[in-house]
């Protein structure tokens, strides 16, 4: 485990709570054997990483869609207008 820095902060008057939260902060840091766990399971998963929780689907697949379907919309309404001969700027 890694010690606290005794260095005292603007503020801080080395009380004990400061002590605790600091303690607190460096035992829920990852160990090297967790790290190495993590990348193991990364490195063996198939396909693409960034694409393995319902939520990563939101920004890989729902706003690209969503964009895409605006475009095509705003799209059409221009060739509509010029065929149409309407939404001149005069």
């Amino acid at each position: 485990m890694i010690a606290c820095p005794d260095v005292l902060r603007p503020g801080d008057d080395g009380s004990h709570k400061s002590k605790t939260l600091c303690r607190y902060i460096y035992s829920t840091a990852p160990t090297m054997s967790q790290i190495g766990q993590a990348q193991k399971f990364f490195q063996a998963a198939k396909g693409y990483v960034h694409v393995k929780t319902g939520t990563d689907k939101i920004t890989s697949v729902v706003i690209p869609l969503g964009m895409t379907a605006v475009a095509t919309l705003v799209w059409g309404r221009g060739m509509w207008n010029m065929y149409c001969g309407t939404g001149k700027l005069e």
